[in-house]
């Protein structure tokens, strides 16, 4: 499976308001969870991580979470979370990919 890059910005206050702020702002609320470690909140370019939905198979969805302070989380998107009637993604969960 072919892991693809994409940056991520560390951190976000949660609720709402918050997300409809972020979403405005071109970004998606994220969060990765799974494993031993704790839950990470982060955001995404949302055009980026869209022109990845649209070009990638399901089964090769792998990708490197490259963030700002140097690390990458390896993760598979869980759940997207898409505005009911307009066209654009609300919320993703992430799960981390065990390392092999």
């Amino acid at each position: 499976m072919e892991s693809h890059t994409l940056a991520a910005v560390l951190g976000r206050t949660t609720g709402s308001r918050e997300s409809r702020r972020i979403i405005r702002s071109g970004r998606v609320p994220a969060v990765i969870y799974g494993g031993d470690e704790e839950s990470v909140l982060l955001t995404l370019d949302s055009q980026e991580f869209e022109r990845f939905m649209r070009n990638t198979r399901p089964g090769d969805r792998e990708i490197s979470l490259e963030f700002d302070d140097g690390t990458t989380i390896v993760v598979i998107p869980h759940q997207v979370d898409r505005h009911p009637y307009r066209d654009y993604v609300r919320h993703v969960d992430f799960m981390r990919v065990a390392a092999s």
